[in-house]
């Protein structure tokens, strides 16, 4: 069996390590580094027939 090379095994690991990066960044469409905004409604009198959601 061969020696395992060590310039194979680290090409490997950081070719993963970028396309999983990239990925999240993909598959996220930017999101990661926008700002969110949260917003809370208040009524003040009776809320019959709303739902959560």
């Amino acid at each position: 069996m061969k020696k395992a090379n060590p310039v194979v095994i680290g090409s490997f690991v950081i070719a993963s390590l970028i396309l999983f990066v990239v990925g999240v960044l993909v598959f996220s469409s930017g999101k990661l580094f926008t700002r969110t905004h949260i917003l809370v409604a208040v009524f003040p009198g009776a809320v019959k027939g709303l739902r959560v959601g």
